[in-house]
């Protein structure tokens, strides 16, 4: 059941096999020494030197089309909100995609920012138009495949990857695809593999390295995972899931406060990185911040409004910040449109019985629980208890009234006599100090002083 100690097991990292950022294909390294961002052997496992990677870069434009094009890349890294429909960036991608001469490289951009906003088919047409004019353009080829395979067209992926890789063998779309694939099969060293044969073809690959942090993590090599990962933020500070795998590997420390600030510099990078907003919710829920809690699941709902487990989730946080009558009314619209919801029909009785203290309620709600439960489901047994407890105390308290009804009132006490008024001390006369002499009292014997 979805309670508030089980939350924290709840934790999200998503492996990524598309370009963080789109690149211009001119933007090859400039010299070999940026190979060794990564603290991992990159050259061990490729089996290749990087001379001939050097030999091919081509010479990054100062000023012109490619200059331009940098530059609308750039904004989308500093300014996150420009990757929409109708922003800036939009527009002079297009500009320098379009005319008579299109820029083949803004093309393949135009198709990754199209991409990143899950516009698929968009994207796939600006694909095609790249390999149309440039038929060895492999990122352009290894994107086609990365679509087929969201469509389980699982052959023609398999396919495009390849053709990818005999145009280019470091393509890193394709070696990230691979890598993310492996990832899934559970295949950690290949997918470390992968990471670092795309990271010599660009060593400024984030997804090369998140990837690669990712496999590094599920091994439980935590403190070479956080080396993958400052490397990756030497080259971009902001890169919002690197800061989240960064959180993840605190929180694997028990660094709480440390895994916090990290989510929270993931969620600030990027408002719409959703991994990151999921886990800042999930470890402020668990170590009882409910108010943060609350706006992170907020956030994500915005983002995925149908989400059943973070619409529970925001109802306990809510719970905790004593707004009973909100979450009762999320649980129970849950369960109006899905009357089998478990954990949301656990979770309301626990509102009603404990917090609200709706005993009818809470007995309906908790005996309908208890309705849909196998007798071997762990909860049984609690909801077999709580039941019975319900009813004693409805029992117990019907029982109380029946007695106070019946019980016979209480004669009426005499009225008491008034008692006389007592006079003003102001108006009685001030009683005079008598002298011993003129005291009426005889006076005391004293004994003689001296004698014989």
């Amino acid at each position: 059941m979805r309670t508030l100690a089980s939350i924290a097991s709840f934790l999200w990292l998503t492996a990524a096999s598309l370009p963080a950022q789109a690149q211009p294909v001119d933007d090859a390294p400039a010299d070999d020494s940026q190979a060794g961002d990564s603290p991992v052997d990159i050259e061990a496992t490729a089996g290749e030197g990087s001379e001939e990677m050097a030999e091919s870069a081509a010479p990054i434009e100062k000023t012109g089309p490619g200059a331009e094009l940098r530059k609308a890349l750039e904004r989308l890294k500093t300014e996150p909100a420009q990757l929409a429909q109708g922003s800036e960036v939009e527009a002079e991608l297009l500009r320098l995609a379009g005319g008579s001469e299109p820029i083949v490289e803004a093309l393949y951009d135009l198709g990754v920012f199209y991409l990143r906003l899950g516009i698929q088919d968009k994207a796939a047409t600006y694909f095609q138009q790249v390999l149309d004019r440039a038929p060895d353009f492999s990122e352009a080829m290894a994107q086609l495949g990365v679509l087929a395979a969201a469509r389980h067209e699982t052959e023609k992926a398999t396919s495009l990857i390849d053709q990818a890789l005999l145009l280019d063998k470091y393509c890193a779309p394709a070696r990230n695809y691979l890598s993310q694939k492996a990832l899934n099969e559970g295949n950690l060293d290949e997918a470390i593999k992968h990471c670092r044969i795309a990271l010599l073809g660009d060593p400024n690959n984030m997804n090369a390295y998140l990837n690669m942090a990712i496999a590094l993590f599920r091994k439980g090599q935590y403190d070479v995972g956080e080396l993958v990962c400052e490397s990756a933020l030497r080259i971009d500070k902001n890169n919002a899931p690197i800061l989240n795998l960064l959180g993840l590997i605190q929180l694997k420390r028990e660094d709480i406060k440390g895994a916090i600030t990290l989510f929270q510099a993931a969620t600030g990078a990027d408002l719409s990185y959703l991994d990151a907003h999921k886990n800042l919710a999930a470890i402020s829920l668990n170590f009882k911040d409910f108010e943060l809690a609350a706006r992170e699941f907020e956030a994500v709902l915005k983002i995925e409004p149908a989400n059943t487990e973070f619409q529970i989730s925001y109802a306990l946080a809510l719970r905790g910040l004593e707004r009973f009558d909100e979450a009762r009314k999320l649980l129970k619209d849950l369960l109006n449109r899905d009357p089998a919801q478990l954990d949301a029909r656990y979770n309301l009785c626990i509102l009603e019985h404990e917090y609200i203290q709706d005993l009818q309620g809470a007995l309906a709600t908790c005996r309908e629980f208890q309705s849909r439960l196998d007798k071997k489901h762990p909860k049984y047994k609690e909801m077999e208890l709580r039941v019975k407890g319900i009813r004693e105390t409805i029992k117990a308290m019907e029982e109380m009234k029946k007695l106070e009804a019946e019980r016979p009132p209480e004669p009426e006490k005499p009225a008491e006599p008034e008692k006389p008024a007592v006079p003003d001390a102001s108006s009685e006369p001030a009683e005079v100090e008598k002298s011993p002499e003129a005291s009426s009292e005889p006076a005391e014997d004293k004994e003689p002083e001296g004698g014989n």
